[in-house]
């Protein structure tokens, strides 16, 4: 089953927001429950200490009551028994010489009991049968309830006495009858419960708690000491215990609580958070659904967009409301399809460009004559590159019975415009070789029908050249042409031996620049072997080896070159063209690139 943007958004959303309110619960809860702790514990403690202290005051108290007591009777010897009864505040007080009268007092007390409230002596009867004599007894107390029974041995006057008396504790009447979480007793340090408020007793202790085990009071006694501590009971309930020293007997006060009691509210906290839970995510869940509804429902228009635009229909339309990244996104998207019309458009026409050109470039080729020809005692040997589809340069050769003809022209820029203007260049000399004039006139020729075509915007440089068959005279016409050169006949040339074909001191205007333009000629005497370099400015438009712009004296050299290495013409021919190759390799020329190499036959 294929998952949806939609429901990825909506599941990622609700998950992430339950596991961050589940972890911040937790959290919270955690938290809570260790101050909670804290809380307890401190209070358990404080109110532990306040009534041990209570507690020792109290039987401070009524132990410097006995002691006044105690006083009279021995200011008395003679009355070897004193009783005071209804005392207060102590229940009674008893003095014993012998050790039958203290057996006897159990008796009595026994007899006595709603008196003192005894509810048993079988504690204190075991330690006077287990004695073998009276002086070995020790101080203690006996704790029925909220009554205390504290017996003395003393020795006064040479004899041995034991003081008995008992009382009902306010300060345990105060703690017991109290209804609250805390449970209270007094210990000793065997962990024997002396009195408590809800039912403890040595044996549940022991039963519920091994720590009150009488055979380990070492362990014991450290809890007791510890003030605060954690015991966990035998059905896996974990107890809070604060103990504190009473300061008489080896007495503490011990309280102690369960977590279950007191963190009992945290089943309403879970319940009513469990609620909260569900109510949070539910609004986190529809609100997801609101929102994807609307952001997926714009995502799925761009997608049918798309859809659309891949099949080639362009003509879709697309909402661009909001600002956010999807309405920023359907706007670009929109302008994109905008755009991709037009450059579609823009391509159908570059493409149909590019057909027609394709077409001109055909033809254009047509203007050209064949690169090499031998005619009227002249070797011929031409090159044209062009630095676009079509190009502004032209060059051309014809013979007659008397001369050889032979123009190269440079219109200006390149491509489509100057294209059609050598177009016409070829036509005009063409119609005006037919009427065999002199080159100045038909140098002014060509110049009228440059300016007709162009009206004036175009203009275009020319140099022709007429090579007399018989007499080797070369007349030539320069319109503002790059100017050629004469190579004389030599072996290991030199730069120096060039001969530049400059025209008289008349500088003649560029084809098209005026219409009544004047031309002069001039002519230079050739021999045998004699060479003629004719070019165009392209060469000047080149990037030599270290991207140095290319200059004359680099033209020169390979002139050069190619003469004194290639020996004949046309190894000096295929020796320039392969040292200008690396100029022209994977490069886009700037301008168009013409030249024509001319040697006279030395058989002629």
């Amino acid at each position: 089953m294929k998952i949806t943007l939609k429901y990825k958004i909506i599941s990622l959303i609700t998950v992430f927001s339950a596991l961050s309110v589940i972890l911040i619960l937790v959290i919270a809860i955690q938290a809570f429950k260790k101050d909670k702790t804290a809380f307890i514990f401190e209070t358990s403690l404080n109110t532990s200490h306040f009534l041990a202290e209570q507690l020792q005051i109290e039987i401070q108290n009524k132990s410097n009551l006995v002691k006044s007591y105690l006083k009279l009777f021995f200011s008395n010897q003679n009355n070897p028994s004193y009783e005071i009864e209804d005392a207060d505040p102590v229940d009674e007080i008893q003095i014993y010489q012998k050790k039958d009268e203290l057996k006897e007092v159990f008796s009595a007390h026994k007899k006595n009991k709603e008196k003192t409230n005894i509810s048993s002596d079988a504690d204190f009867k075991e330690i006077v049968q287990k004695t073998g004599q009276i002086q070995d007894l020790k101080n203690g107390i006996i704790i029925r309830g909220c009554a205390l029974y504290v017996y003395e041995y003393i020795f006064k006057n040479g004899n041995y006495f034991f003081i008995f008396y008992s009382y009902k504790s306010q300060v345990l009447e105060k703690i017991f009858n109290q209804k609250n979480y805390f449970k209270s007793a007094l210990v000793n340090i065997s962990g024997e419960v002396k009195s408590q408020n809800f039912g403890l007793s040595k044996d549940i202790l022991l039963k519920n708690f091994t720590e009150f085990d009488a055979n380990i009071n070492t362990q014991l006694g450290k809890l007791l000491n510890t003030s605060v501590f954690t015991l966990k009971s035998a059905n896996g309930e974990n107890w809070l215990f604060t103990s504190s020293q009473i300061g008489y007997f080896d007495l503490f006060f011990i309280s102690a609580v369960s977590e279950k009691a007191v963190f009992g509210f945290f089943e309403i906290l879970y319940f009513k958070s469990t609620i909260l839970f569900c109510l949070l995510i539910s609004f986190v869940f529809l609100t997801g659904i609101f929102i994807t509804h609307f952001t997926i429902q714009r995502l799925q228009n761009l997608t049918v967009a798309a859809k659309k635009v891949s099949t080639g229909d362009f003509n879709v339309e697309i909402s661009t409301q909001g600002h956010d990244e999807v309405g920023l996104l359907s706007k670009a998207f929109s302008e994109m399809i905008h755009r991709i019309d037009i450059l579609l458009s823009e391509v159908a026409g570059k493409a149909r460009m590019e057909a027609e050109l394709k077409t001109a470039q055909i033809v254009q080729s047509t203007l050209f004559p064949q690169n090499a020809a031998i005619m009227g005692g002249l070797h011929i040997n031409g090159f044209f590159k062009s630095a676009s589809e079509c190009g502004g340069d032209w060059w051309h050769y014809s013979e007659d019975e008397k001369y050889v003809w032979v123009w190269i022209a440079d219109a200006t820029g390149h491509g489509v415009s100057a294209a059609l203007l050598t177009s016409a260049c070829k036509s005009a000399v063409h119609l005006i070789q037919k009427q065999k004039c002199e080159p100045v006139e038909a140098m002014g020729l060509l110049n009228s029908a440059i300016f007709d075509v162009a009206d004036g915007q175009m203009m275009m440089t020319c140099f022709l050249s007429r090579f007399d068959k018989s007499t080797r005279i070369l007349e030539y016409v320069n319109a503002s042409h790059e100017v050629p050169l004469r190579i004389p006949k030599q072996s290991n040339i030199t730069s120096e031996k060039f001969n530049f074909l400059f025209s008289s001191e008349h500088k003649n205007k560029r084809l098209g620049q005026q219409k009544d333009s004047s031309y002069v000629s001039s002519e230079i005497q050739l021999n045998k072997g004699d060479r003629l370099f004719f070019y165009t400015d392209g060469f000047f438009e080149l990037k030599a080896s270290l991207a140095e712009p290319f200059k004359e004296r680099h033209l020169l050299k390979l002139l050069v070159n190619s003469y004194n290495e290639g020996k004949d013409f046309s190894g000096a021919v295929h020796f320039f063209k392969s040292s200008l190759e690396p100029y022209l390799q994977n490069k886009y020329l700037e301008d168009d690139l013409t030249y024509i190499f001319i040697e006279v036959e030395e058989n002629v």
